[in-house]
């Protein structure tokens, strides 16, 4: 059986973007081996197999990754606001589950191997630094960003030393239907709801956001490419945003939103230029299809209907 007839290998699948891309692969007719600590809180699809696991579980991995013939690693600690008192478990969660998989990959010789990372791998952009591309240094500026920024370095040292055709996604702000984890959206919809909702600072703030739905097809995009060009590559929408902007158009969608933004940049998160893109474009034929205000409008809508 060649390695693109054997199934995927996905963790995290019980997480915001891992249940959406594992659904995306069994919608498509993938086989999937799936794990995460928790399970779904969804009925999976047909043609999944499922268990419980630690992303950092060898023993338990090893089995299941040996029927496979590509790994897509959404497992672990998804952003800065996780684990925030416990770096150690964060920086071991985030960066030794990824050397496993990625050994394990290399050992079966697989075909490809794709990683979540993330935009605050680069932390602060550099003055003068207007668009940051893949080449950009990493410096990032939050436990956070340091366990993506060493993973990345571990991925491409596996893609430069063992040939392993592995690849790094650093993905900017998540957005869209589903989404747990506050992410400046939701409270100010909720304010309409009587939840209070004040920052300090931020309407300045420029951010690129990012739709659920083109993080997922970037996945894919990166799963099924020929080739690889690079070790990362930059997932982002192509819309900067001012944070100010944000509470504007959904005041402007929503009856009663009383939240509130004080002037000046967002207190403790990163400063980044423009998030460049076109690397993902040449290589992998990716290109986010859904514009920010337009994705921003059909979620607020969601969320006056829905918790997250």
């Amino acid at each position: 059986m060649s390695t693109r007839e054997k199934a995927v290998f996905l963790t995290g699948a019980a997480g915001y973007i891992g249940s959406r891309v594992l659904a995306a692969l069994a919608a498509r007719g993938d086989r999937v081996i799936a794990t995460d600590v928790a399970r779904p809180r969804t009925d999976l699809p047909d043609g999944v197999a499922f268990y419980t696991a630690d992303v950092r579980d060898l023993v338990r991995h090893a089995p299941a990754v040996a029927r496979c013939g590509s790994i897509v690693h959404c497992g672990g600690i998804s952003g800065p606001m996780l684990l925030a008192d416990n770096p150690a478990e964060l920086i071991d969660i985030n960066m030794r589950g990824t050397t496993q998989l990625l050994s394990l990959a290399a050992a079966h010789g697989m075909r490809r191997v794709v990683t979540l990372s993330s935009v605050s791998a680069y932390g602060d952009t550099p003055e003068g630094m207007e668009t940051v591309d893949e080449s950009a240094p990493l410096r990032a500026s939050t436990v956070y960003g340091t366990s993506k920024a060493a993973s990345d370095l571990v991925v491409e040292t596996y893609h430069r030393l063992f040939k392993l055709s592995a690849v790094a996604l650093r993905i900017g702000w998540v957005y869209g239907p589903g989404r747990v984890t506050d992410a400046i959206i939701q409270p100010i919809v909720r304010s309409a709801q009587g939840e209070a909702y004040a920052m300090a600072s931020g309407a300045s703030h420029r951010l690129q956001f990012v739709h659920i739905d083109d993080v997922v097809a970037a996945v894919l995009a990166a799963h099924d490419a020929p080739s690889l060009g690079q070790a990362a590559y930059n997932i982002n929408g192509r819309d900067t945003v001012r944070v100010g902007r944000i509470f504007d158009l959904v005041a402007g969608q929503v009856p009663g939103v009383t939240a509130t933004v004080g002037p000046g940049p967002m207190e403790g998160v990163e400063t980044h230029g423009v998030m460049s893109i076109a690397a993902a474009a040449r290589d992998l034929g990716w290109t986010p299809a859904i514009a920010f205000e337009e994705g921003l409008r059909t979620y607020v809508d969601w969320l006056r209907h829905n918790r997250y």
